[in-house]
C-alpha cells in the first residue's frame, strides 16, 4: 500500500509538472499573448411563445351557415319541349298573383295542325254517312226481286267498296283524333301561370331567343311575406331538434334570436325563424348559427394550438430549465374550438410552447 501511495503521488507530481511547463512555453515564442475566448449565453426563451395551463371552460361550438331567404319559392318550367318562346309577361322584382300568365310558347304551328286534323275528322264524318246512304240504296236494290243478279252482284260489290271507304274514314278519325289529343297537350302547356302570390325573382337569361327545354327553369317567384334564415348542413342536423332556440350572428357582429322550425335529415336543410320580425332584413343577408355541442367547466386546459397528436397519442412542446425544448406527453379529455381538456401530463401554471 505504501508503494502504491508513493507511485500515485510520483505520477501527480509529473502531470502538475507538465502543467506548469506547458503554461511556460505559451507565452515563450513569438511575444504575443495568446487570444482569450469569451463564450456567451444565449437565452432561447425568447425565440418561444408560451402557453399557461389554466383552469377554463371548454367548449366545443359548430358553426353553420345560414341565408336569410324566403320560404316559399316556385320556380316555373315548362312542360313541354322544342318551341321558343312568344311572349314574357312579367319582369324581374313585379309582383304578380296565382294564376297569372308568366310566359307562353309560340304553338301556332299546332294550332294550324289542329284545324286541320278537326277538318279532316269533319270531312271524313261526312264521308262516313254519305257512304252509309250509298249502303242503304244498294241493299234496297240487292232485296229488289225487280233486280237481275247480274245488276244486284254489281251492288253487292258497289256496297262493299262503300263499307271499305267507311272503314279506312274510321282509321283516320282514329289517327287525327290521337294527333289532336297530342296537339292539345301541346297547346295546353304553351303556357305557364303564377301558383302562389309573390315577387318575380329571376327570369331565365336570353329567354326571348330560348327554345324550351322541360329541364330549365324559365321563371323563379318568392314569397317574400315568409321569411327565415335557412341552412345546408347533413352533418348539423343530428345535434337540432324542432323548437330549439339559437341564435344566429351576421357579419356586422348583430346577432337575433331564431328558434328551429323545420329540419330535413334527407336534404339537411334547417329553417331557423326569428323571434322577433326584422324588416331591414333583406333577401340573401349571410349568417352564422352557433350550437353547443359539448362543454366541460372549470377543467385545466390549453390552448388548441399547444397541442399535437399521433395516431397513439397527443403531446405537447415543454421547455427544460437550460432551455431544451422537450415532448411531453398528455392525456386529454374534451378537445374544443379553441382549447383542450388536459387530463394529465401537464400541471396546472406549468408552461408549454405555443409556437
Amino acid at each position: 500500500m505504501k508503494e502504491r501511495k508513493k507511485i500515485v503521488q510520483r505520477t501527480a507530481g509529473l502531470v502538475a509538472a507538465a502543467l506548469v511547463l506547458t503554461v511556460s512555453l505559451s507565452g515563450c515564442g513569438r511575444g504575443k499573448e495568446r487570444p482569450t475566448v469569451k463564450i456567451a449565453t444565449e437565452n432561447v426563451f425568447d425565440k418561444y411563445d408560451l402557453a399557461l395551463a389554466q383552469i377554463k371552460d371548454v367548449e366545443l361550438i359548430k358553426s353553420i351557415n345560414c341565408t336569410y331567404s324566403q320560404l316559399s319559392e316556385e320556380k316555373l318550367k315548362f312542360k313541354i319541349a322544342g318551341f321558343k318562346v312568344a311572349h314574357v309577361y312579367a319582369e324581374e322584382g313585379q309582383d304578380v298573383k296565382a294564376g297569372d300568365l308568366i310566359a307562353e310558347l309560340d304553338v301556332s304551328s299546332k294550332e294550324k295542325e289542329l284545324f286541320d286534323l278537326e277538318s279532316s275528322i269533319r270531312e271524313s264524318e261526312l264521308e262516313i254517312q254519305q257512304q252509309n246512304e250509298m249502303i242503304d240504296f244498294y241493299e234496297s236494290r240487292i232485296n229488289s226481286p225487280s233486280v237481275s243478279l247480274a245488276a244486284k252482284e254489281d251492288y253487292i260489290l258497289s256496297k262493299e267498296k262503300c263499307e271499305e271507304n267507311i272503314i279506312t274514314a274510321n282509321k283516320k278519325i282514329d289517327y287525327c283524333n290521337k294527333q289532336i289529343e297530342k296537339d292539345q297537350y301541346i297547346i295546353e302547356n304553351s303556357c305557364i301561370y303564377a301558383g302562389i302570390d309573390g315577387t318575380v325573382l329571376s327570369i331565365k337569361e336570353g329567354i326571348e331567343d330560348w327554345t324550351s327545354s322541360t329541364d330549365s327553369t324559365a321563371v323563379t317567384i318568392v314569397d317574400t311575406s315568409v321569411c327565415a334564415f335557412v341552412a345546408d348542413d347533413k352533418d348539423a342536423v343530428q345535434y337540432l331538434e324542432t323548437g330549439d332556440a339559437a341564435e344566429v350572428e351576421l357579419s356586422n357582429q348583430k346577432t337575433y334570436s331564431v328558434t328551429v322550425t323545420q329540419i330535413d335529415e334527407e336534404t339537411g336543410k334547417i329553417v331557423l325563424e326569428l323571434d322577433e320580425p326584422d324588416f331591414s332584413l333583406t333577401m340573401g343577408t349571410s349568417g352564422i348559427v352557433k350550437l353547443l355541442l359539448d362543454k366541460h367547466e372549470q377543467v385545466l386546459a390549453l390552448p388548441r394550438l399547444t397541442v399535437y397528436n399521433t395516431d397513439e397519442y397527443y403531446y405537447v412542446f415543454t421547455l427544460s430549465d437550460s432551455g431544451v425544448r422537450e415532448l411531453q406527453k398528455v392525456e386529454v379529455g374534451l378537445i374544443g374550438n379553441d382549447y383542450v381538456e388536459i387530463l394529465s401530463g401537464v400541471e396546472p401554471n406549468s408552461s408549454v410552447i405555443l409556437r
